[in-house]
This record gives structure tokens, C-alpha cells and sequence, in this order.
């Protein structure tokens, strides 16, 4: 899926579910193919997580007395979840941008915000509809990686400079 462009992407679900699987006539397309498609994306931060915790902690809760699962909900999960989280945030905001993809699955009914900035632009006269679409997708972004800064702690501290919150 990262190899591939969106628009293949979405001309792919949009013949794949067209046919003898009449999802495409559901906005249910909208939300899979968007989950579809940046979903490898919030796999290579969890990962990404993951491959950051030290076997030694577990191994040291193990041999402490404690199980495995014990081991896994006080030290393995609380090391993973602020990258979960992260993830899931970025997830978000990637999907929640995705116009090539939702573009080719578009039916009346089932504006996403670049859609609808895409169709203000299109018409012509609406220019100042979309620009405030488009302030208001930037505002969204800007606040849920503002949410990201909060939730990564000092992984992003050097994007604000020396003295920034």
C-alpha cells in the first residue's frame, strides 16, 4: 500500500467492490478504503514502538516473580502506548487529508472535507468557501499535532527551538 498511488488505489476499490460485492454503493467504501489505505502507516509507527522496548525490563518483571501478562499490562504497555497513540493520531490526520483515494469513491452524500474543498473549487465562484475549508483543515491538523507534541513528550521538543513549550 505505500507503493502504490492513491488514485490506483481508489480506482481499484471502486472496481473491486463495484462488481459482485455492491459495497462501493455504501458510503461504508469511504471509511475501509480510507482505513485501507494509510494503515500501513500507523503499522510502521507502532512498530517502530516496539522495537524500542528493552527485553531486558521484561525479562527482569519475569523474573521478579511476575507472569506474563502482568509483565505485559505494567511494562510493555505502558512503554508502547504513547507511540500507539501517536500513531493512531497521525493515522488520522493522513486519513482525514486523503483526497486521491476518496475521490474516485465519492458519491452525493459522502463529502469529506477535501472533497468539499475540491468541489467549492471546482465550481468557481465558491473560492472563498473552500479557502475557509481549507483554514479549517489546517486548524484541525495544526491542533491534533499540537495533541502529538503533548502525548510524545520530548521527542518533538527540538521542532519548537530552544525555550519553546
Amino acid at each position: 500500500m505505500l507503493a502504490f498511488p492513491g488514485i490506483a488505489i481508489g480506482v481499484s476499490y471502486l472496481l473491486g467492490f463495484w462488481e459482485g460485492i455492491p459495497l462501493a454503493k455504501h458510503w461504508i467504501i469511504m471509511a475501509l478504503a480510507l482505513f485501507a489505505r494509510r494503515l500501513p502507516y500507523f503499522l510502521r509507527m507502532a512498530h517502530a514502538s516496539y522495537l524500542q522496548l528493552d527485553i531486558s525490563l521484561e525479562e527482569a518483571s519475569e523474573v521478579s516473580g511476575a507472569g506474563k501478562i502482568r509483565t505485559f499490562f505494567s511494562i510493555s504497555l505502558p512503554l508502547l502506548v504513547k507511540g500507539v497513540l501517536v500513531g493512531v493520531v497521525m493515522f488520522f490526520i493522513m486519513a482525514f487529508q486523503e483526497i486521491s483515494t476518496a475521490i474516485f469513491l465519492y458519491r452525493g452524500g459522502w463529502e469529506t472535507l477535501p472533497i468539499g474543498i475540491y468541489l467549492n473549487w471546482h465550481r468557481g465562484m465558491e473560492f472563498g468557501i473552500a479557502a475557509a475549508m481549507a483554514f479549517l483543515m489546517i486548524v484541525i491538523t495544526f491542533i491534533l499535532l499540537l495533541i502529538i507534541s503533548r502525548i510524545s513528550g520530548g521527542v518533538l521538543k527540538a521542532a519548537w527551538g530552544p525555550g519553546g513549550t
